[in-house]
């Protein structure tokens, strides 16, 4: 396979929003062990509580607005799974280097 460029994730998750990544090949990227550098995060309308450390003096945690969830056309994909989103989008994703068959 050879090497790949580095590539920012945010650029790779609008590759796959725009159908440049094959469908049978947006699921997988995720489990890529590279692919971690890019944080994916939970997207959507409803606000969950902010996660704080134990013990916590205040029961009622405070609420964090989830980023947008993009609109996904048909021949595009999420990157990061269905109902999630890049977090990470300026850091760089870089396959391995593999060898060439």
């Amino acid at each position: 396979f050879g090497t790949y460029p580095a590539l920012p994730c945010g650029a790779l998750q609008d590759y796959g929003r725009n159908g440049l990544i094959p469908l049978d090949q947006c699921g997988l990227l995720s489990q890529v062990g590279e692919f971690a550098v890019c944080g994916c995060t939970e997207c959507g309308d409803a606000p969950v509580p902010d996660p704080t450390s134990a013990p916590v003096p205040d029961p009622t945690p405070a609420l964090v607005a989830l980023p947008e969830c993009p609109e996904i056309p048909s021949n595009g994909c999420s990157i990061c799974g269905e109902g999630k989103v890049v977090e990470n989008a300026d850091a760089l994703f870089q396959f391995g280097t593999y060898p060439a068959l």
